[in-house]
C-alpha cells in the first residue's frame, strides 16, 4: 500500500498529500514552521550569507569535496563555498557532504562509465535528505542495477 507524504508547494502555499513513490528527485524535505514537508528544490530561494569566507580545515574540507565529485557535479569551489556560507550549520553541511563523497567514493570506483556514476552520485546525494525507503523509487536507476543501488543506500544508512 502506498504511503501518502505532505507537499508543501512555495507557489501556492498549500500542502498536498502524494504517494511517496511519485515523489521525483527534485523533492526534499523541509521544516516548515516546526513541521516537515516534502518540497520541490527548485522552488527554494537562496538565504543570505550567514558566515564570511572560509578559512583552514573547513576551506579545505570544501575543496576536498569539490575536488572528488568534480566529475558528477560540475560546481567550482566558488559555488560550493556560497552555498555552504548560506547555510545555518556550515560543518554539519560539510560532514553530510563528506559522507555522501565517502559512498560515492566507495561505489563509484567500481564503474569507470561517468553515466553510472552520475547515477551513484545521485542516490547518495537523495539518501542525505529522503526517507530510506524512498530513495530507490527516486533515483529511478537506469545504468547501475537495482541491486548496487540498494548496496548504495544500505552503505549511506549505516
Amino acid at each position: 500500500m502506498a504511503k501518502d507524504v505532505e507537499v508543501y508547494d512555495f507557489d501556492t502555499k498549500k500542502v498536498y498529500l502524494v504517494a511517496q513513490e511519485k515523489l521525483g528527485a527534485e523533492m526534499i524535505h523541509i521544516n516548515l514552521e516546526g513541521k516537515i514537508y516534502w518540497a520541490n528544490s527548485n522552488q527554494l530561494t537562496q538565504n543570505t550569507y550567514q558566515h564570511p569566507p572560509f578559512e583552514g580545515e573547513l576551506r579545505q574540507k570544501i575543496s576536498n569535496i569539490q575536488k572528488e565529485l568534480e566529475s558528477v557535479n560540475s560546481q567550482t569551489y566558488a559555488e560550493w563555498e556560497d552555498g555552504f556560507r548560506r547555510d545555518q550549520n556550515p560543518k554539519n553541511e560539510v560532514a553530510i557532504w563528506e559522507h555522501i563523497v565517502s559512498v560515492y567514493r566507495k561505489f563509484s570506483k567500481n564503474y569507470p562509465d561517468v553515466a553510472a556514476k552520475k547515477e551513484i552520485y545521485k542516490i547518495a546525494v537523495l539518501c542525505s535528505y529522503s526517507e530510506e525507503s524512498a530513495v530507490l523509487t527516486q533515483a529511478n536507476v537506469k545504468v547501475i542495477s537495482s541491486q548496487v543501488a540498494q548496496e548504495i543506500i544500505a552503505e549511506y544508512y549505516k
